[in-house]
């Protein structure tokens, strides 16, 4: 079972009616996460033309994480999914999939599933800097004992 999903936020391709509402960085999101029991990387990606699920070993996950997080220009969340998902998601499209994947309610477009995301306590998992470029995103916890 996964039990943090890094959430993607990318520009994605336009071909749907609905990229009339989205800007850009925010036309598309995503999901991975590693599931230590299977010993396995899930990439969830929900798209107008079919959704995609792939299972990556360790070996395989790092080349695609590294391209996702490229894509993204380290716009990816970290966020723990709700227990209780009991709602069917109110949008189609990319938002509803990762919304119920992680069971949150509410969001429309992917701008705003990231502003309920951080709402919710979701934190950046990369930072974007000018002398490192993107780097993973040192964690609050690693912060709070410096």
């Amino acid at each position: 079972m996964v039990r943090e999903w890094l959430v993607f936020f990318a520009d994605g391709e336009r071909f749907a009616w609905w990229d009339l509402f989205t800007r850009p960085g925010f036309r598309h999101v995503l999901a991975a996460g590693y599931d230590a029991e299977a010993e396995r990387w899930v990439i969830f990606d929900p798209r107008a033309t079919g959704t995609t699920i792939l299972l990556l070993d360790q070996g395989e996950a790092g080349a695609k994480l590294a391209e996702l997080i490229e894509a993204s220009a380290g716009r990816v969340l970290r966020f723990a999914p709700r227990a209780c998902r009991l709602f069917q998601p109110v949008t189609g499209g990319c938002v509803g999939a990762v919304s119920a994947l992680l069971g949150v309610r509410g969001a429309l477009s992917p701008p705003g599933l990231h502003r309920q995301l951080l709402r919710m306590g979701a934190t950046a998992a990369f930072e974007d800097s000018p002398r490192h470029g993107i780097h993973e995103a040192e964690s609050p916890r690693s912060r709070a004992r410096s």
